[in-house]
């Protein structure tokens, strides 16, 4: 029993400062463009997978994300503004790990998206950064 208790320290022990890590909570920050206005979005850690933040960006866009620190990753959507119902045109998933924690916020990429009609342009870029 001993040699078990022993043996599992030293193979855990090295892991204890990943999960201290990957504990920190993260925080993003979506910046959402479209014609002249630009919308930020502060996003916190949730668990709830059916929980977003949204913005509008005129009538033509809506966009939404979601940070679920559970399974590390930052979710977005856009969806093209129709007259009939919102339309999905841009989905994302990036996977966050513990070397995103950086200081400044790691950047995930400039994203463009265009609309179906007079291919209009919007762009959003998120941050992450942990506390």
């Amino acid at each position: 029993m001993k040699r078990l208790v022993l043996t599992l320290f030293f193979v855990y022990w090295p892991l204890v400062p990943l999960m201290a890590t990957a504990a920190a909570p993260m925080t993003a920050t979506c910046h959402a463009e479209y014609g002249l206005s630009t919308e930020t979005l502060h996003l916190a850690a949730s668990a709830d997978v059916f929980a977003f933040q949204s913005v509008s960006l005129g009538d033509r866009f809506l966009f939404k994300a979601q940070l679920l620190q559970e399974r590390a990753k930052l979710k977005t959507y856009v969806y093209e503004l129709r007259s009939h119902s919102p339309t999905l045109i841009h989905a994302s998933e990036h996977l966050l790990s513990p070397q995103r924690c950086a200081t400044p916020p790691a950047s995930l990429g400039l994203n463009k998206v265009y609309s179906s009609d007079l291919e209009r342009e919007m762009f959003f870029q998120c941050f992450v950064s942990c506390e």
